[in-house]
Protein backbone atom coordinates (compact mmCIF):
# COMPACT_ATOMS: atom_id res chain seq x y z
CA UNK A 1 0.00 0.00 0.00
CA UNK A 2 1.02 3.48 -0.20
CA UNK A 3 2.17 4.97 3.04
CA UNK A 4 2.13 8.55 1.17
CA UNK A 5 4.81 10.97 2.04
CA UNK A 6 5.61 9.66 4.93
CA UNK A 7 9.15 11.42 6.04
CA UNK A 8 8.38 14.63 3.99
CA UNK A 9 10.74 14.77 1.15
CA UNK A 10 8.53 15.04 -1.27
CA UNK A 11 8.50 11.53 -2.14
CA UNK A 12 5.92 8.30 -1.89
CA UNK A 13 6.90 6.06 0.11
CA UNK A 14 5.80 1.85 0.18
CA UNK A 15 3.98 0.20 2.95
CA UNK A 16 3.87 -3.63 3.19
CA UNK A 17 2.78 -5.93 5.36
CA UNK A 18 3.62 -9.35 6.55
CA UNK A 19 0.60 -11.25 8.58
CA UNK A 20 2.68 -14.78 9.20
CA UNK A 21 5.65 -12.77 10.13
CA UNK A 22 7.32 -14.52 13.27
CA UNK A 23 10.07 -12.67 15.25
CA UNK A 24 9.09 -13.03 18.84
CA UNK A 25 6.07 -15.48 18.09
CA UNK A 26 4.27 -16.79 15.75
CA UNK A 27 1.71 -15.01 13.71
CA UNK A 28 1.89 -11.61 15.16
CA UNK A 29 2.65 -9.95 11.83
CA UNK A 30 4.66 -6.77 11.14
CA UNK A 31 4.54 -3.94 8.59
CA UNK A 32 7.35 -2.17 6.94
CA UNK A 33 7.66 1.64 5.53
CA UNK A 34 10.42 1.72 2.46
CA UNK A 35 11.30 4.99 1.77
CA UNK A 36 11.04 6.44 -1.85
CA UNK A 37 14.12 7.31 -3.99
CA UNK A 38 15.09 9.15 -7.07
CA UNK A 39 17.81 7.00 -7.61
CA UNK A 40 16.98 3.82 -7.37
CA UNK A 41 17.06 1.05 -4.52
CA UNK A 42 20.29 -0.14 -3.43
CA UNK A 43 18.77 -3.16 -1.79
CA UNK A 44 15.59 -5.60 -2.13
CA UNK A 45 15.90 -6.67 1.22
CA UNK A 46 12.83 -5.82 3.58
CA UNK A 47 15.35 -5.84 6.76
CA UNK A 48 16.67 -2.35 5.44
CA UNK A 49 13.45 -1.18 5.26
CA UNK A 50 13.19 2.79 7.37
CA UNK A 51 10.53 1.03 9.66
CA UNK A 52 9.53 -2.27 11.23
CA UNK A 53 6.60 -2.42 12.93
CA UNK A 54 5.75 -5.61 15.02
CA UNK A 55 3.01 -6.96 16.22
CA UNK A 56 2.12 -8.17 19.87
CA UNK A 57 -0.34 -11.04 20.43
CA UNK A 58 0.57 -14.86 18.60
CA UNK A 59 -1.74 -15.16 15.91
CA UNK A 60 -2.81 -11.26 15.11
CA UNK A 61 -1.94 -11.22 12.09
CA UNK A 62 -0.77 -7.60 11.98
CA UNK A 63 -0.13 -6.35 8.73
CA UNK A 64 -3.13 -7.98 6.67
CA UNK A 65 -4.56 -4.48 6.17
CA UNK A 66 -2.84 -1.21 6.29
CA UNK A 67 -2.77 1.80 4.61
CA UNK A 68 -1.47 5.38 4.21
CA UNK A 69 -4.62 7.91 5.60
CA UNK A 70 -2.86 11.38 4.45
CA UNK A 71 -2.24 14.13 6.96
CA UNK A 72 -4.38 13.26 9.67
CA UNK A 73 -2.05 14.87 12.58
CA UNK A 74 -1.86 18.07 10.80
CA UNK A 75 2.11 18.44 10.37
CA UNK A 76 1.91 18.37 6.64
CA UNK A 77 3.36 14.78 6.42
CA UNK A 78 1.60 11.74 5.78
CA UNK A 79 0.21 9.02 8.43
CA UNK A 80 0.12 5.69 8.47
CA UNK A 81 -2.71 2.72 10.13
CA UNK A 82 -2.29 -1.07 10.27
CA UNK A 83 -4.46 -3.23 11.71
CA UNK A 84 -4.07 -6.32 13.25
CA UNK A 85 -8.33 -7.25 12.90
CA UNK A 86 -8.14 -10.85 14.79
CA UNK A 87 -6.48 -9.35 17.84
CA UNK A 88 -8.09 -10.87 20.87
CA UNK A 89 -7.35 -8.52 23.64
CA UNK A 90 -5.38 -5.12 24.88
CA UNK A 91 -4.80 -3.45 28.01
CA UNK A 92 -7.12 -5.83 30.18
CA UNK A 93 -9.67 -5.67 27.66
CA UNK A 94 -10.41 -9.33 26.52
CA UNK A 95 -12.99 -9.80 23.41
CA UNK A 96 -12.42 -12.56 20.67
CA UNK A 97 -11.61 -10.86 17.09
CA UNK A 98 -12.45 -7.48 18.68
CA UNK A 99 -9.51 -6.09 16.34
CA UNK A 100 -7.04 -3.38 17.22
CA UNK A 101 -5.69 -0.57 14.61
CA UNK A 102 -2.44 1.00 15.21
CA UNK A 103 -1.85 4.66 14.00
CA UNK A 104 1.98 5.29 13.32
CA UNK A 105 2.85 9.56 12.46
CA UNK A 106 4.54 10.53 9.60
CA UNK A 107 8.61 11.15 10.51
CA UNK A 108 9.46 8.52 12.78
CA UNK A 109 13.77 7.63 13.25
CA UNK A 110 14.71 4.26 11.48
CA UNK A 111 14.28 1.20 13.28
CA UNK A 112 11.86 -1.35 14.94
CA UNK A 113 8.92 -0.31 17.01
CA UNK A 114 6.63 -3.08 19.09
CA UNK A 115 3.30 -1.71 17.84
CA UNK A 116 1.18 -2.31 20.97
CA UNK A 117 3.66 -0.60 23.18
CA UNK A 118 5.06 2.46 20.80
CA UNK A 119 2.29 3.04 18.38
CA UNK A 120 1.22 7.04 18.30
CA UNK A 121 -2.79 5.67 18.82
CA UNK A 122 -4.80 3.08 18.83
CA UNK A 123 -8.42 2.36 17.86
CA UNK A 124 -10.21 -0.55 19.95
CA UNK A 125 -12.88 -3.07 17.93
CA UNK A 126 -16.44 -2.38 19.91
CA UNK A 127 -17.37 -5.87 20.28
CA UNK A 128 -16.33 -9.29 20.34
CA UNK A 129 -16.07 -10.53 16.23
CA UNK A 130 -15.51 -6.72 15.10
CA UNK A 131 -12.33 -7.75 13.43
CA UNK A 132 -11.88 -4.03 12.96
CA UNK A 133 -9.40 -2.58 10.84
CA UNK A 134 -10.54 -5.24 8.15
CA UNK A 135 -11.64 -2.14 5.57
CA UNK A 136 -8.80 0.98 6.23
CA UNK A 137 -9.28 3.68 3.77
CA UNK A 138 -8.47 7.71 2.97
CA UNK A 139 -11.65 9.89 3.42
CA UNK A 140 -9.86 13.25 2.78
CA UNK A 141 -10.61 16.33 4.75
CA UNK A 142 -14.39 15.46 5.20
CA UNK A 143 -15.15 18.20 7.94
CA UNK A 144 -13.42 20.96 6.21
CA UNK A 145 -11.13 21.46 8.83
CA UNK A 146 -7.96 21.46 7.20
CA UNK A 147 -6.93 17.97 8.90
CA UNK A 148 -7.51 14.33 6.63
CA UNK A 149 -9.36 11.92 8.49
CA UNK A 150 -9.91 8.11 7.90
CA UNK A 151 -12.54 5.24 7.14
CA UNK A 152 -11.99 2.33 9.31
CA UNK A 153 -14.00 -0.86 8.52
CA UNK A 154 -15.33 -3.85 11.18
CA UNK A 155 -17.29 -6.55 9.05
CA UNK A 156 -18.11 -8.42 11.88
CA UNK A 157 -19.62 -5.60 14.34
CA UNK A 158 -23.43 -6.76 13.43
CA UNK A 159 -25.04 -9.32 10.61
CA UNK A 160 -24.36 -6.02 7.75
CA UNK A 161 -21.06 -5.21 9.56
CA UNK A 162 -19.80 -1.04 10.19
CA UNK A 163 -17.89 1.43 8.79
CA UNK A 164 -15.93 4.41 11.24
CA UNK A 165 -15.29 7.74 10.29
CA UNK A 166 -12.22 8.93 12.43
CA UNK A 167 -11.56 12.33 12.54
CA UNK A 168 -7.73 13.59 12.01
CA UNK A 169 -6.90 16.16 14.62
CA UNK A 170 -4.04 18.31 15.61
CA UNK A 171 -1.16 16.35 17.75
CA UNK A 172 -3.74 13.22 18.33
Amino acid sequence: GSAGDFDGDGLDDLLIGGTNHDVAIENEGVAYIVLGSTGGWSSTSLADSHLMMLGNNEGDKTGRYLNGVGDISGDGKDDVVIAAPVADSLDGIAMENMGVVYGVLCGRASGVIDLAEEADFQVIGYAENDYLGKGIARAGDVDADGIDDFWLGANGDTSYGAIYLIHGVLSP
